[in-house]
């Protein structure tokens, strides 16, 4: 089959998305008016119009939202023509040789991705304003020849014939979630029938790379680009996100990711020789076939042997990318936050964790004994008794070793974070952490201390922080009933925050406000507003499941208040907040007697 009859056939199939939901208003209409006039005969139609129209109109409005249009909400920051001339012409030359229109805007991103979105109407049938996003990571480290191609790839998915149907893919599947059954099918089934149609546009969109880069850059692009899309992922996960989620962040963030892939170097080239698994709706072919395919093509604009110059970095391509990378940060992931040099960062970060553990073991400790001042000596006589884990001891153990000055933190790209001894070895507490856990051999666990300089009974002051201090945000509950009251809940990895709900007639602002909330708003800071509430997951006495239709949370606080959260008929999550609410329900539930 052509390129053009496939296209064809995917717009007839898109097409047919309003045909399935006229068949079905079609199909309410006929039912509800055979069904009045079997309960009651013919006499009854006229009564059962108003019925009829009704349940008509409750199946339209359940059809257009599944078929409705959301505006995307931009990300990242603008990138004027003025700014980047170099960018823009090349976006400009490469739409040119795909064909079609260039994009009305391009935006750089904080994350190793490129991609190409389209304010479509229709179900792309019709399109709108387009938006290139360019990852900065990316630019950082791949050659202006690697971006290019990546650059092709990506508008070449909009090149005709097929570029409506790739639009009308996107659309059909960002609408996924919100169909009604019957559509639902007929996407699966849409999906099925356009795979081999977006396959070949996929393969179009890889030989428009080769055209406009060369043979080797496109190769060397569909090489780099999983692998440098996992490479972030793992650094912002493993490097930042500890000390982002307690209110820190690093003064050079992109700075720090190429020295992070310069000095990974090696074990990304692994990745680079690993096949990556693919998913079954996934429109790509697997690298090694695409890069097979690839091989076979004439060398494109490659240039001819011994004319080669040092590949240029791909920052290039804007005029200051450091101002720009400082701009970046500034809008989407330094707000509010602390700024820090990495290695003081990754100090902040791996104490601050400690420190959220530790805390843990500070309130149980002070509510088992009954007093609010309980440190580091209070907390081993009660571990004593075997009411913690090691690695909660432990945890308490290494906070007081940096409090005491006897350890600190080393960063390294090539490894975790370690705290070190003032030998410059790994500070490793786990066998004190053991002997603590026993009444039988918690003394010799002081003394093991004493002998590192750590004195229980004199050292630093260990005492639980208040309020969110140090929390990360985890999910979000939107429109719960919170003991009776409209509200939103955060769920982070120490507690929650109940926050006033929003009103029904300004139910846009619920999903930006929660997304704001979880991302840009240090939790701290968040539970301290007037009406907010934070509830410590230490303080539940008791938590269950108390009903499951509407799924409704029973919580008992130690000091004898209640919480019951229960699902709204318009209760939305923002990552997995249920089960977060669910696992902290079942953490904390007692394992010891109390």
């Amino acid at each position: 089959m052509t390129a053009t009859l496939r296209a064809a056939l995917s717009v007839v199939l898109l097409a047919g998305f309003y045909l399935v939901a006229l068949a079905q208003l079609a199909l309410v209409a006929v039912l509800l008016l055979v069904a009045s006039m079997w309960v009651a005969g013919q006499g009854a139609v006229k009564l059962a119009l108003p019925l009829i129209t009704l349940g008509v109109g409750v199946a339209a409005l359940a059809l257009g939202r599944g078929l409705a249009y959301r505006r995307s909400r931009p990300h990242g920051i603008p990138v004027a023509p003025e700014r980047a001339p170099e960018l823009w012409r090349v976006v400009r030359e490469i739409a040119d040789h795909a064909g079609t229109r260039a994009p009305d805007h391009i935006r750089l991103l904080p994350d190793a991705t490129v991609r190409v979105a389209e304010d479509v109407r229709l179900l792309g049938l019709r399109g709108g304003v387009r938006t290139l996003y360019v990852g900065l990571p990316l630019l950082q480290i791949m050659t202006v020849d690697r971006a290019r191609a990546m650059l092709a790839h990506e508008l070449g998915h909009f090149s005709p014939p097929g570029g409506v149907a790739y639009r009308g893919r996107l659309a059909v599947t960002a609408a996924l979630p919100r169909m009604p059954i019957l559509l639902r099918w007929y996407a699966y089934l849409y999906l099925a029938a356009d795979a081999g149609a977006t396959r070949a546009q996929e393969a179009a969109a890889d030989r428009l790379a080769v055209t406009v880069a060369g043979r080797g850059a496109a190769i060397a692009a569909l090489r780099d680009r999983p692998v440098l899309e996992a490479a972030w992922s793992f650094f912002f996960r493993r490097y930042v996100r500890p000390g982002w989620e307690h209110g820190y962040v690093p003064d050079d963030l992109y700075g720090g990711f190429a020295d992070f892939v310069h000095a990974r170097a090696d074990e990304l080239d692994d990745l680079r020789s690993q096949a990556a698994d693919t998913d079954r709706w996934d429109t790509h072919a697997p690298v090694t076939e695409r890069v097979a395919a690839l091989g076979g093509l004439p060398a494109g604009s490659d240039p001819p042997p011994g004319a080669e110059e040092p590949p240029a970095p791909a920052t290039v391509l804007i005029t200051d990318p450091a101002g720009a990378a400082r701009a970046l940060q500034d809008a989407t992931v330094a707000e509010g936050r602390r700024p820090l040099a990495w290695p003081e960062f990754t100090a902040a970060a791996g104490t601050a964790t400690l420190r959220r553990d530790a805390d843990q073991v500070l309130r149980e400790t002070g509510r088992t004994l009954g007093r609010d001042d309980a440190g580091l000596s209070e907390a081993l006589d009660v571990a004593a008794t075997g009411r913690f884990t090691r690695g909660q001891v432990e945890s308490l153990l290494l906070l007081a070793a940096i409090h005491a000055g006897v350890a600190g933190w080393r960063h390294s790209w090539s490894a975790p974070p370690r705290l070190i001894g003032r030998d410059g070895s790994p500070l490793k507490l786990g066998e004190i952490a053991s002997l603590a856990l026993s009444e039988s051999t918690v003394d010799q666990a002081r003394k093991h201390l004493v002998d590192l300089g750590i004195d229980a009974g004199s050292a630093p002051p260990l005492t639980p922080r208040s309020g969110a201090a140090g929390a990360g945000a985890v999910a979000g509950l939107m429109n719960v009933i919170v003991n009776g009251e409209r509200s939103d809940v955060v769920l982070l990895n120490t507690g929650l925050i109940v926050v006033p709900g929003v009103p029904r007639l300004r139910q846009r602002e619920v999903r930006p406000r929660m997304h704001a909330m979880l991302t840009s708003i240090p939790p701290e800071r968040l539970a301290a507003e007037p009406g907010h509430r934070f509830v410590a997951y230490t303080e539940f006495a008791d938590a269950r499941l108390a009903r499951r239709v509407p799924k409704t949370y029973e919580i008992t606080l130690y000091d004898g208040a209640a919480l019951k959260i229960r699902a709204g008929g318009d209760t939305e999550e923002l990552g997995p907040g249920w089960s977060a609410l669910a696992d902290a329900t079942l953490a904390s539930r007692p394992t010891t007697p109390r």
